[in-house]
């Protein structure tokens, strides 16, 4: 995921859940968006692990909390806002012909090269 993935994730959750829009008090330029993002995601994707000594906690009513410079994410108030957000754009989907088009175009951009290598009949077998 380059920048404009790194982008993407991150205007979505300053967009979607709230506790995402503050500025990081690590760094006085980037939110707590961008800092899930490097910490967290890129963390565990790239490297099996949460950076800079984040942690999953229960004990955190916030989705999101920084206690003593160390990002905190209740996982379960994290689910319920991913959730809730999901219903209601799948309510928007379903109900504006705009709003479904947008979804059809990217999901035909993003997925663009498998439907194409689907369409060669190359069968790739795992040794």
């Amino acid at each position: 995921m380059g920048k404009h993935g790194r982008s993407r994730f991150e205007k979505w959750l300053y967009k979607n859940i709230l506790d995402f829009n503050e500025k990081d008090s690590n760094s006085s330029n980037r939110s707590l968006a961008r800092r899930f993002y490097e910490d967290f995601r890129n963390g565990l994707i790239h490297e099996g692990r949460i950076k800079k000594c984040g942690q999953f906690s229960y004990e955190f009513k916030n989705t999101v909390s920084v206690n003593d410079g160390i990002m905190l994410i209740n996982p379960e108030t994290l689910l319920k806002d991913i959730k809730k957000v999901f219903a209601e754009y799948i309510r928007e989907v379903k109900e504006n012909q705009e709003a479904f088009g947008k979804l059809k175009e990217a999901l035909k951009r993003d997925f663009q090269g498998d439907v194409e290598y689907s369409g060669t009949g190359a069968i790739i077998l795992a040794k």
